[in-house]
Formats: C-alpha cells, sequence, structure tokens
C-alpha cells in the first residue's frame, strides 16, 4: 500500500497536485486557521483531490485562539481566524457530520477548559457522549465526512 503525508499545504500549493490524487483527506483543524474565503478554497481543492472520502474536523463556531505557540512565541497562523458551523459543511455537500469534543453548555468559552469538577459529572457525560455527537450544532467541536 502507497502513502503520502503533505503538512503544512496552503489552498494555493494544492493546485499542483492532479485531480483524484488521494484517496482518503483528512483536515483536521485546518479550516479555521484561514479567512472564509480561503477556506472555501481549500474545500474546492479538497473536493477535486479526493477519489473517495474527505474528513474535516473544526471548532463549531468561532472559537478564539491566540496567535502564540505552546512556547510563548508569536505565531500568527496558530490563531483562528474565521468561524464554521456543521450548516455550512453540510450545505458544502458532506454528508455525516458528528460532534467531536463535548457540548458547549460545560465548555467556558474562551480558556478552552471544561467547567466540570467532579467524577460523577465526567461519568455522565461519558455516558451521554454518544448521544451528544448526533446533535454536532450543541459541540465545541465537530467532524464533517464526504464520500464522493
Amino acid at each position: 500500500m502507497d502513502y503520502s503525508f503533505h503538512y503544512g499545504v496552503a489552498p494555493e500549493a494544492l493546485s499542483r497536485f492532479e485531480k483524484d490524487t488521494f484517496d482518503l483527506i483528512v483536515c483536521s483543524h485546518v479550516i479555521e486557521h484561514l479567512p472564509k474565503a480561503e477556506g472555501y478554497k481549500l474545500i474546492y481543492e479538497l473536493d477535486r483531490l479526493s477519489k473517495f472520502s474527505i474528513i474535516v474536523a473544526s471548532p463549531n463556531g468561532y472559537s478564539f485562539q491566540r496567535p502564540v505557540d505552546d512556547f510563548g512565541n508569536s505565531d500568527m497562523f496558530n490563531m483562528h481566524i474565521s468561524s464554521w458551523t456543521p450548516r455550512e459543511l453540510r450545505d458544502c455537500m458532506y454528508q455525516r457530520i458528528y460532534g467531536e469534543r463535548g457540548p458547549k453548555i460545560i465548555f467556558k468559552r474562551g480558556r478552552g477548559k471544561y467547567i466540570m469538577k467532579t467524577k460523577l459529572q465526567w461519568m455522565l457525560l461519558s455516558i451521554m457522549l454518544p448521544y451528544f455527537q448526533k446533535f454536532p450544532s450543541l459541540m465545541v467541536t465537530f467532524i464533517a465526512v464526504r464520500r464522493l
């Protein structure tokens, strides 16, 4: 089996690849780092390059992220520029959309942390998570899948 990994490829650079180059494309937490118009270009290029499936993961709506990397260095590429919703990806022909990371109601906005404190709360969340995942608009992040 032949595997090909390409990291850090911007939408413009994707045009160098031929149509239907990849069987599966995974674009995890990238699209929110681009302006909205560039995000739509990225979606177009992913569609052009994939033979069978595309998976896109993103925060649900705007999620503030500072332009600083994990080491405290200034990094403008780390900043979230645009917001995406499950409905927008569904409008781009993504058929399956799942909630990925916890319900919004238990998440502190701007802090990146859950407000839950006890083991009982975490246990209840773990039991309910499969049900929440069926309602991606209620979740902090989501995954959208397109099969061609």
